[in-house]
């Protein structure tokens, strides 16, 4: 019996966007140890860096069916990529140690191996790419009589032939009475440039690297923007709300490259940043005086620097406020009549406590109509 054949009629048809919300994500309550934890969503950044510099449409996902998983598209995706993030403080990892059962409270728990095939019985015409990911490397001899632990790639067929026999068997053993889903040409160990000890500086040294490549010439604080990128992947791994639609998914627990941009956006970092001289210059058209101008420059100044540095919920519930008034402005003639049509908008959501001035909200209304 394959896998296939083996799932229920009616998701045989179903297309991977439909599967993604219908087949549950294996259990991933177990807690992480907070080195592996802060790796894991280190490494995920890095690979988000380097999934959005190229022109390939993609969407992450944080421990949902698998610790992480790519999608080759946000609309219509058809193929999916699950990884296994897994540290090891000293020593390589072994056949034994990927295929390995650990003792639990009614019997015992899944190996490593065992839990990313999951992903195959759960999609099985669309994954592409089964990898566990860590920091130490794979010690296993390789079929071209060489020692897997200098490797930094290895992928299932290049594995002796006595080990991958073992890891089948093993696969046979955890999937019974079920046959095991086929591992042969999507299983991969990668070792990952990433250091234990300094995943952080590595990180951001990554992320400078790819801001100079996608927005050359643009100034910004690197440790913020960080921050902004980091804190919206714990979100997303940390939130164990029940996903009911596909958009549930991308909101709750995705990071697409449309929502990436956007995160991108919200720190100030944009391919056209805003230029205050073209609004000083519409201003001054629009014969706004000379000590209202003054102060929006000065806000302006302010906001900017504000959206590096104030990460906070409230901050960030703001922003969504002025994004959306600034939208539906956008088509106004007047900048000025733009300006006070969205300031009365945001100031009709805001909270009293929330002690923004009038003029400080207009420069973040300009700041969005100049990025778009």
């Amino acid at each position: 019996m394959d896998v296939l054949a083996s799932l229920p009629h009616r998701l045989v048809y179903m297309s991977l966007r439909e599967l993604l919300i219908h087949q549950m994500p294996r259990d991933t309550s177990g807690a992480l140890a907070s080195d592996r934890f802060e790796y894991q969503h280190n490494w995920a950044l890095c690979r988000l860096l380097e999934l959005h510099q190229t022109d390939a449409d993609y969407v992450m996902t944080f421990d949902h069916h698998e610790d992480v998983t790519v999608l080759d598209s946000e609309e219509e995706p058809d193929t999916i990529q699950g990884f296994q993030i897994k540290t090891k403080s000293s020593g390589n990892w072994t056949i034994a140690a990927l295929t390995k059962q650990s003792p639990g409270k009614t019997g015992n728990l899944p190996s490593i191996l065992r839990k990313l095939c999951e992903l195959v019985r759960q999609f099985p015409d669309h994954v592409t790419l089964l990898q566990v990911v860590s920091n130490a490397p794979l010690s296993v001899s390789l079929e071209d009589g060489t020692k897997g632990v200098t490797a930094k790639n290895i992928r299932f067929e290049q594995i002796e032939q006595k080990s991958r026999q073992v890891m089948l068997d093993a696969l046979v053993n955890e999937f019974a009475p079920d046959n095991p889903p086929s591992i042969s040409k999507i299983f991969e160990f990668h070792v990952s440039d990433l250091s234990l000890e300094d995943h952080v500086t590595h990180a951001k040294g990554k992320l400078n690297a790819a801001m100079e490549a996608l927005f050359p010439g643009t100034n910004y604080p690197l440790s913020p923007a960080y921050r902004a990128l980091m804190s919206e992947i714990t979100a997303r791994n940390n939130n164990r709300e029940q996903c009911d639609t596909y958009a549930d998914f991308l909101s709750k627990k995705s990071i697409s490259r449309s929502r990436f941009d956007e995160i991108l956006q919200t720190c100030g970092i944009a391919a056209d940043e805003p230029n205050w001289s073209l609004v000083y210059s519409r201003l001054n058209t629009e014969s706004i005086p000379f000590g209202t101008v003054r102060q929006l420059q000065n806000a302006w100044n302010d906001a900017l620097l504000d959206r590096f540095y104030k990460r906070d919920a409230v901050h960030l519930r703001f922003w969504e406020y002025v994004s959306a008034a600034a939208e539906k402005v956008k088509g106004e003639s007047k900048l000025a009549e733009a300006m006070d049509v969205a300031l009365a908008e945001v100031k009709q959501r805001l909270r009293s406590e929330w002690a923004y001035s009038e003029i400080y909200i207009k420069a973040c209304i300009l700041i969005y109509l100049y990025e778009h």
